[in-house]
């Protein structure tokens, strides 16, 4: 009986360390979001200050930005995710157009790295489709 109440004790002792997320801290995040496409996040307490990713807009780049995204707690870890419009640019210089972004991910449970989805859509480059990226904290 006393081994298996030490058995018990111990597994919840791990459990509870393990469940225990660490909140990002406040710095810059630098990653991909496929070959050559970067995305960068500024994290500086609950909240992104600034999300730049680039994309592929058929046979171009497309690069936007998004700003003021709330990270919130969760029983998982540290989460965000924002839909909403903005300008994108292209590689190829041609002008600069409107288009409707995805953005969501999530923290590690120790705060160095995010990883998530997003997803544009555009005249131009009609629908990115779900893109899979991931970053780790510089320094």
């Amino acid at each position: 009986m006393r081994r298996i109440a030490a058995a018990l004790t111990v597994l919840a002792l791990l459990a509870a360390g393990v469940a225990e997320a660490r909140a990002p801290r406040s710095g810059r995040f630098d990653g991909s979001t496929g070959p050559k496409r970067r995305i960068t996040l500024i994290v500086q307490g609950r909240s992104i200050d600034l999300a730049a990713f680039d994309f592929r807009c058929r046979s171009v780049t497309g690069r936007t930005s998004l700003n003021q995204i709330a990270i919130r707690r969760t029983s998982s870890g540290y989460r965000f995710s924002i839909r909403s419009a903005g300008s994108i640019s292209f590689s190829d210089g041609r002008a600069d157009e409107n288009g409707r972004m995805e953005l969501s991910g999530r923290f590690s449970s120790t705060g160095r790295s995010v990883r998530g989805r997003l997803r544009v859509r555009s005249k131009r480059c009609r629908d990115t489709g779900s893109v899979r990226w991931s970053a780790r904290r510089r320094g």
